[in-house]
């Protein structure tokens, strides 16, 4: 196994060193110092620091429990209850595969993300699988298409006996319609057309492995009537989603950046700012352009309805309107808007403004770097702001949030144009070097220390110094 790294901090003159022992696959031994940490105050009395494969294999700490601002009197914030959800451990994938490159390369891509996959060789063993168990995914290879009636059968007996999404993943080599149509009919919930990038074929599967189990959606109510928003706001509730209600129209900007929504529902005719209005002052801000726009109202004019969707409403819906007709509106319009940026940040998982990269996108290239040949340059720098807390409750959860974007962008501006940065936590940062000696990171480290230690953030009228305290894990 790997050899026994040391961790290191600074505590008076001199350093303190402390064993931590470690073990993970694909590991690579690692020198001697593997980890350095730095601070201008003293250390506590024994440091001891994760090794990089910790950051591939295990999510942020839970983050301690913060006294939030009092939400305005515009607001209405109540606690959401979520249903329990299943992590990849427990989502077990049966892969029916051809043994080609790309088949091999998704069941480790999936092995690395902690999902057990099992390979299987016939529809009979797919067949014997399925009646042992309910897996959270099927992913059927293009040779297998001709049993997909036999397939969708087994599936929907399984489907009906499990609580849990079974989805069902269709490869194909062939464009024609009618194939499309039978892998409907078998119950898939992805039919792609092969040769595709791998890139993308991977995203497509994490999308539908993760839909259960990522944030629930966020959605805004923008509603006069206090008794409309509530009514709106328990529908939602109850079918596990995020929600917070604003009576008041012109606080709605306001509670954009603090909230942060997928999705607005909206009433049509509200006092000071109707809601053609406020969608026209919504589109304006580049960061919601995009945002789906939902108009919910009692108005039965055509031309009024059309004014709404001219301004940037994405759909309208009557008043009034049942429970699941409201929640499958929603859903839909956030499930695509979801799988939208999905596929952007897979093509561009760069933030244009901050220039922090996404950090599933980091992650998976810092596992692919362990999964293959032994590296002797490069590394990951991890980044702790330090003695935050205080900062937050003073200036507020939204004001504090746009500080941490002024950092993150500070951050990607020291890097080099093939080094890349994202948020890992509520106050951490990690960085992937690629082409430098530890010698070198451990000099890039120090400068960027004493970067921080320079710099002045701005929120509002105040200038504020934030300390850094910085770890390095090397690759060689």
């Amino acid at each position: 196994g790997p050899s026994r790294p040391t961790a290191l901090g600074t505590a008076g003159p001199g350093l303190l060193i402390a064993p931590a022992p470690f073990a993970y696959a694909n590991a690579v031994a690692p020198p001697a110092n593997y980890w350095q940490r730095w601070r201008d105050t003293a250390a506590p009395a024994e440091v001891v620091l994760a090794p990089v494969a910790a950051l591939v294999d295990r999510p942020p700490a839970a983050l301690p429990t913060v006294a939030a601002e009092a939400a305005p009197a515009s607001a209405v914030v109540a606690p959401t209850r979520h249903p329990p959800t299943l992590s990849a451990q427990d989502k077990r994938v049966l892969h029916l595969a051809d043994d080609s490159a790309l088949s091999k390369q998704i069941d480790q891509r999936l092995r690395t993300l902690q999902y057990p996959v099992e390979g299987l060789e016939s529809v009979d063993e797919l067949k014997e699988y399925l009646t042992a168990f309910a897996p959270a995914m099927v992913i059927i290879d293009a040779p297998f298409v001709e049993s997909l009636e036999a397939i969708g059968e087994a599936l929907r007996v399984v489907r009906s006996r499990s609580n849990n999404r079974v989805a069902l993943t269709v490869f194909t080599e062939s464009p024609e319609m009618s194939l499309r149509l039978r892998a409907m009919r078998a119950g898939a919930d992805a039919f792609i057309l092969l040769p595709q990038a791998d890139n993308e074929v991977q995203a497509r599967i994490l999308e539908l492995l993760d839909a259960d189990t990522s944030d629930p959606y966020r959605v805004l109510i923008i509603e006069d009537d206090r008794s409309q928003a509530m009514f709106a706001e328990s529908i939602l509730r109850k079918a596990g989603m995020e929600t917070r209600a604003v009576n008041d129209p012109m606080a709605a900007l306001a509670e954009l950046d603090g909230f942060d929504p997928e999705l607005i529902l909206m009433d049509l005719y509200m006092p000071d700012c109707d809601g053609i209005e406020l969608t026209t002052l919504i589109r304006e801000r580049p960061a919601y352009i995009n945002i789906p726009i939902v108009f919910l109202s009692g108005e039965h004019d055509e031309e009024k309805r059309f004014d709404a969707l001219a301004v940037g409403g994405d759909d309208y819906l009557e008043k009034p309107i049942r429970p699941k007709h409201l929640i499958s509106a929603v859903t839909n319009r956030v499930r695509r808007a979801r799988a939208t940026l999905r596929r952007v940040q897979a093509q561009n998982p760069r933030d244009p403004v901050s220039g922090l990269y996404d950090r599933g996108y980091v992650l998976e290239r810092i596992s692919d770097l362990l999964a293959g040949e032994a590296l002797d340059q490069g590394g990951v720098l991890f980044l702790l702001l330090d003695g935050v807390q205080p900062l937050r409750e003073r200036l507020g959860l939204i004001a504090f949030e746009q500080l941490l974007a002024q950092v993150g962008a500070f951050i990607a501006q020291q890097l080099s144009a093939t080094d890349l940065a994202a948020r890992y936590g509520d106050t951490s940062f990690f960085l992937l070097l690629h082409a430098q000696s530890e010698a070198a990171m451990v000099e890039f480290a120090e400068s960027l220390r004493h970067a921080f230690g320079e710099h002045l953030f701005e929120s509002g009228e105040q200038s504020i110094s934030i300390a850094a305290c910085i770890g390095i894990a090397g690759f060689g």
